[in-house]
């Protein structure tokens, strides 16, 4: 009796985890096949601030699917999700757009193991709208733009070769505020290849003071990375200097490692030849060049 009891109880649970799926019977199980409908309602869920698990519940899915789709871990059970896109053999090339890329990443973009996702997440959509047309430009492959509830413009491309590739010119190592380093063929590059990369870390990182001299200025805790952006910088013939400071952000004093183009001659050099994407800073820095 207790074992039958025991085997009774087995069966009752086994039906009810296979609720969760779409179909099953009694000599296999299959996997539920979530339809891209389904990834998109989820997904859209999220981003609107509902928890992991209402979402869930709201849409039939189990929490731990809906947290994993929402930790940018690629949804293979999805009917007719693309299969692994293969990058062009040509993009594995060191590219203007690709430096641009890789400047971004040295700055507010970011790569994640989970999902294999490169993704950027600014306030200003010409910036945005510039890395997903260089993304394309180097691999073929668009990238999903849409707003974030910040309000801010989110960017994200999941693909493992990608992410295998640009982690390659970081030595295999996800480049982190504190301890990236300009890639050794950025540095030995030629001049566009260096303006890009410049141009990518300048509209994550850089900033222009409004208060009418349009002085350029980087701040971040990274010397050797600021050091190695200081010599590009002075091989396209623009002046900088190093130094340091403390400045108020979030309501704290933080100390800050700073780099700085020097001059009006320095400005002038690196309007001409480097520029800011962002509309902002690049009316800022115009306006004190002309003045």
């Amino acid at each position: 009796m207790f074992l039958l009891s025991f085997l009774l109880n087995q069966y009752l649970l086994a039906l009810l985890y296979l609720s969760v799926y779409n179909t099953f019977d009694l000599g296999r199980l299959r996997v539920r096949h979530y339809t891209p409908a389904e990834y998109d309602a989820v997904m859209e869920s999220v981003r609107n601030g509902v928890g992991l698990r209402e979402t869930g519940r709201r849409l039939n899915i189990p929490w731990d699917i809906v947290k994993s789709w929402k930790n940018g871990v690629k949804p293979r059970s999805i009917v007719g999700y693309q299969q692994e896109y293969h990058i062009p053999e040509s993009s594995k090339a060191l590219t203007p757009a690709k430096a641009y890329i890789l400047g971004v990443l040295c700055g507010d973009g970011w790569m994640k193991e989970g999902g294999y996702l490169l993704s950027l997440n600014v306030m200003d959509r010409e910036f945005i709208d510039r890395f997903a047309e260089k993304v394309l430009c180097q691999y073929g492959k668009s990238c999903r733009v849409y707003e974030d509830k910040r309000p801010s413009f989110r960017c994200d491309v999941s693909s493992n070769q990608i992410h295998a590739d640009l982690l390659g010119y970081f030595g295999g190592i996800n480049p982190k505020c504190y301890e990236w380093r300009v890639p050794k063929d950025v540095l030995n590059g030629a001049d566009p290849i260096k303006v890009e990369f410049l141009k990518g870390f300048f509209d994550s990182e850089g900033s222009v003071n409004s208060n009418g001299r349009g002085q350029v200025i980087i701040g971040v805790n990274n010397k050797e990375g600021l050091l190695e952006v200081q010599k590009l910088l002075t091989d396209l013939g623009i002046e900088s200097r190093f130094g340091e400071c403390w400045h108020k952000q979030r309501n704290k004093m933080r100390y800050f490692l700073t780099l700085t183009v020097r001059g009006n001659n320095g400005r002038k050099a690196f309007y001409d030849k480097i520029g800011f994407t962002i509309t902002r800073k690049q009316a800022i820095l115009e306006a004190a060049v002309n003045r």
